[in-house]
C-alpha cells in the first residue's frame, strides 16, 4: 500500500464519521470538518500529523496543509403559520 493510502486510513480512523474526507490527487486530500471552530480545526490537523509522524510510513514525507475557515449557514424559511402569527391584526 502506498504512503497516500496510508494517510487516507489514518485520517478515516482521526476524523468523527460526520467528517468528510475527499482526496482530488494521490497525494492530495480535502477534509470538510462541519461545526468545528478554528481552535479545534488546528488541533485536530496537529493530531493528525502527530499520529502520522510516529507513524513508519512517514519517514521522508514533508506534509504541507491550508486551512480556509468557511462559515455556512441555513436560510431561515418562512412558513405559513409563521407568516399568519407574526401579521399585524389590526
Amino acid at each position: 500500500m502506498e504512503e497516500s493510502s496510508h494517510f487516507c486510513e489514518l485520517l478515516k480512523t482521526q476524523l468523527r464519521r460526520s467528517d468528510i474526507i475527499l482526496q482530488s490527487k494521490p497525494n492530495q486530500f480535502f477534509l470538510l470538518l462541519p461545526e468545528l471552530s478554528e481552535v479545534d480545526g488546528v488541533r485536530v490537523i496537529e493530531r493528525i500529523l502527530s499520529v502520522w509522524n510516529e507513524s513508519e510510513h512517514a519517514a521522508g514525507i514533508h506534509i504541507d496543509y491550508t486551512i480556509q475557515y468557511d462559515v455556512y449557514e441555513t436560510p431561515r424559511y418562512h412558513t405559513k403559520e409563521s407568516d399568519t402569527q407574526s401579521e399585524d391584526p389590526s
